[in-house]
């Protein structure tokens, strides 16, 4: 960079001028201090380019860093993948696909839920879920999601009961509505609500998930 920037100051019509001339050291000193500042300002200016292009190199490596995602695999469970979305280290949406086995992916500090899933696909799931936060939701949200995060390991009831147990027994399709829009799925068991005649319901993933989800629980629909 700088053999060139030395290159464009010596092929300057200022310096050529210099070069011919009989009394070169003669010429008056501001003249050629002008051609030199405009070098020095072209280098610095070069220079704190490249210096900021490297430090947005640095930049996205590290952004890349950041959000690279890691699997964490459990020896057992459903064959579904836990995505966890994390903000801030905070857990903010879960997201649910198929696989070919239980695992969950990530970014961050998960430890916390981690753990619980390890103890999910033990069938011995811990009391105490992680953080959720519900903040964003309405009351009745809240209501519903909190309530139906007491169900049991195993057990199931209807949109209908569910409905009930947070007094609002005409609330059957809301209720549904609720879950079907549950950001935590698996932490807060949507999966373990079905239609009133036993049958298997509805649920906002492909329903051979919430199959294959509950018969990993011993529950037959």
């Amino acid at each position: 960079m700088l053999d060139s920037l030395c290159e464009e100051l010596v092929s300057s019509p200022s310096f050529l001028l210099y070069r011919e001339a009989d009394d070169f050291v003669n010429l008056h000193p501001d003249f050629f201090h002008l051609e030199m500042c405009g070098a020095r300002r072209n280098l610095l200016a070069a220079s704190e380019s490249e210096h900021i292009n490297q430090m947005e190199k640095g930049s996205c490596v590290n952004s890349r860093k950041q959000t690279a995602s890691s699997i964490h695999p459990f020896k057992q469970g459903p064959r579904v993948r836990v995505k966890l979305i994390m903000a801030s280290d905070r857990l903010v949406k879960v997201k649910l696909t198929p696989s070919d086995r239980f695992g969950c992916e990530y970014t961050g500090d998960c430890d916390a839920h981690l753990e619980w899933l390890e103890a999910y696909s033990r069938r011995k799931p811990l009391r105490q879920l992680p953080e959720l936060d519900l903040s964003t939701l309405t009351a009745f949200q809240r209501e519903a999601l909190r309530e139906l995060a007491r169900l049991p390991f195993g057990q199931t009831l209807s949109y209908g009961e569910l409905a009930a147990r947070t007094g609002h027994p005409r609330a059957a399709r809301a209720v549904g509505s609720v879950c079907n829009k549950n950001p935590y799925p698996l932490f807060i068991p949507c999966h373990r609500v079905i239609a009133a005649g036993g049958t298997l319901g509805g649920f906002a993933y492909p329903k051979s998930m919430k199959q294959e989800m509950l018969a990993f629980e011993h529950v037959v629909i």
